[in-house]
């Protein structure tokens, strides 16, 4: 039997060029920032214990560090300490800019809606899907949970915007 050739299915996409103002200071984000680092930071964060606050913090470090150019980086902490920047703002930052470069909200909906929507969302068999496999792998983890969920719907809402 013949293998079949499927053609050239991936679609090349041009580095991230993107910057922002931190403290006054232009920061670019960096070339391969998006949601497959994401990816990779949920992955490393399914595997922390929760209680382990101090990996928890390092990883997350590294996930911003992954979204920031490495030019920038140092310059980033040190505008982040001189600001007395916490946590939750590094955080806050890194959903930020993941945000501008997939084009998709990270965090909850807010409560207003713009209506009806126009058509109901296709039903899924979710219990084999790697997403609801990750779910489950979460257990205890809503913070990752909804990060995991947030992105699923963006990407339907993406792809149901792309076929119309």
């Amino acid at each position: 039997m013949a293998t079949r050739h499927l053609g050239e299915l991936g679609k090349k996409r041009e580095p991230v060029d993107m910057v922002f103002d931190w403290f006054g200071e232009p920061i670019r984000v960096g070339p391969h920032a998006g949601d497959l680092t994401l990816i990779d930071f949920l992955e490393r964060a399914r595997q922390i214990d929760t209680s382990d606050h101090v990996t928890s913090m390092v990883v997350t470090k590294k996930f911003l560090h992954e979204q920031i150019d490495e030019r920038d980086w140092p310059r980033l902490l040190e505008l982040a300490v001189a600001n007395n920047q916490q946590f939750s703002d590094l955080l806050q930052l890194s959903r930020d800019i993941v945000e501008a470069v997939t084009r998709f909200p990270t965090g909850p909906q807010s409560g207003s809606s713009d209506g009806r929507p126009t058509t109901k969302p296709k039903s899924t068999d979710t219990s084999s899907s790697a997403v609801a496999q990750a779910m489950r792998a979460l257990k205890g983890r809503p913070d990752l949970k909804m990060a995991i969920w947030e992105a699923q719907k963006a990407r339907a809402a993406e792809a149901a915007t792309a076929d119309t």
